[in-house]
């Protein structure tokens, strides 16, 4: 269940407004970014916690960033909740790697990434160098997971980035709880031996 301005929203209720959205219901698809505004804004605010220990993008500015991906008229068939909240996840990912990128490129290539990108240094400045370069090692290194253990990449960043529950994520995979564990554990190990290996 879901608690927004009062109301009780169960997540059937927003599965029906997410899908409404993608069949063109404006007003749906506001109602289903209201319902679920203030996790998102939680999200972002625990996306911006795991990426720096400093501040990065303003949490608003992830949460209206990523609603615009997420809204980009792509088919999705929304399962439920979790399936929302996993895919808004992925995209905050994704805008906090592209900030990361950008923080790195405008720090070598000075003025002209600048011009060349529309981008300011302001926009990234948020983003320290160091925390820019740890990030863009924890999502290169899980794309290298994801080439030969797809699962337990998805594992990590469900839970990882997505914050989601071992129990909602074996639920949305369709896996065993044990399973979800399982996955999590191996992947923690081979992460921190190859990020490891790679800062030495």
């Amino acid at each position: 269940m879901l608690f927004w301005g009062g109301c009780r929203l169960s997540s059937p209720d927003i599965t029906l407004l997410l899908q409404k959205a993608e069949s063109g219901d404006l007003e749906a698809g506001q109602q289903a970014f209201d319902a679920v505004y203030e996790q998102l804004r939680q999200l972002a605010r625990f996306q911006q916690f795991q990426s720096s220990k400093d501040a990065t993008l303003n949490a608003t500015a992830l949460v209206n960033e990523a609603w615009i991906k997420i809204s980009d008229g792509s088919k999705r068939n929304w399962q439920n909740q979790q399936h929302f909240f996993a895919v808004a996840a992925r995209a905050m990912r994704q805008i906090l790697v592209d900030a990361a990128r950008s923080r790195q490129a405008l720090k070598r290539g000075g003025n002209w990434v600048s011009v060349e990108s529309g981008q300011t240094m302001e926009d990234v400045d948020g983003l320290s160098a160091e925390a820019a370069a740890e990030l863009l090692a924890l999502h290169e290194t899980l794309e290298r997971l994801r080439l030969t253990h797809p699962r337990q990449e998805r594992v990590v960043e469900l839970h990882f980035f997505g914050g989601l529950s071992f129990a909602e994520i074996g639920e949305l995979m369709d896996v065993s709880l044990s399973t979800v564990r399982r996955d999590w554990e191996l992947a923690k190990l081979w992460l921190h031996q190859v990020l490891t290996e790679g800062s030495e």
